[in-house]
């Protein structure tokens, strides 16, 4: 059975991410790719916010764009067309061919790329993550499903995720440790108990789900 797959990969060379880094608020949206070479894509992208001519000037620096133009204008978005250059030092796509997988939506902001893809199964989501890594990219799992239950968020609970996310976005997984229990647990507003517990729960839930772990009797 293929899974879906809601993740974020963060690396300062994946293109787009350091001009967006630059440009504070700006947010891309894909709404087409191109790719006859899959070292080589061609992306469409929408861009929000209000620092366009930082975010031009940033992705005019970016070594890993070869080519850029601006397409329209439009109620305050602008779309764009981004040719990946193949010499890139971080070129994701070519792993999307080797394992398999369908780009179901992706955008990205200063935070990483935001990633919705569908996989044909969970080796293959495993061989994506572990090429990744391969690459330097760090790489956080948010959701987890089935392909026959869409809408059906099968892993992780909203207070988890947010959790989660917070203690990756934080260094928290990191060593050493960037943020301690205190520091996440003040930011989520809750004890640290509290904090402990949802990252243990949600860090269970999702090994259960992407490795098909099954409850065994101690």
């Amino acid at each position: 059975m293929s899974i879906v797959a809601e993740f974020r990969l963060v690396h300062p060379d994946i293109p787009t991410l350091d001009a967006l880094a630059r440009a504070d608020g700006m947010a891309l949206t894909a709404e087409q790719v191109i790719a006859d070479d899959p070292r080589h894509p061609t992306v469409f992208f929408w861009a929000e916010g209000e620092a366009f001519d930082v975010f031009e000037a940033g992705i005019d620096d970016d070594a890993g764009i070869c080519e850029w133009e601006r397409i329209e204008s439009l109620d305050g978005r602008r779309l764009y067309r981004i040719d990946i250059d193949g010499a890139a030092s971080v070129v994701i796509y070519p792993t999307d061919v080797e394992v398999g997988a369908s780009r179901l939506g992706f955008s990205a902001t200063a935070a990483g790329l935001d990633v919705r893809m569908r996989f044909p199964g969970r080796q293959e989501l495993e061989t994506y993550f572990a090429r990744c890594r391969e690459q330097g990219i760090d790489v956080s799992l948010t959701r987890l499903y089935g392909s026959e239950r869409d809408d059906d968020f099968l892993t992780v609970s909203p207070k988890q995720r947010e959790a989660l996310v917070a203690a990756a976005e934080r260094g928290y997984f990191r060593v050493p440790r960037e943020s301690d229990l205190s520091s996440l647990a003040g930011d989520l507003g809750v004890s640290a108990q509290s904090a402990s517990e949802r990252l243990r729960r949600g860090t269970e839930a999702l090994v259960r789900e992407a490795f098909d772990v099954d409850d065994r009797d101690a």
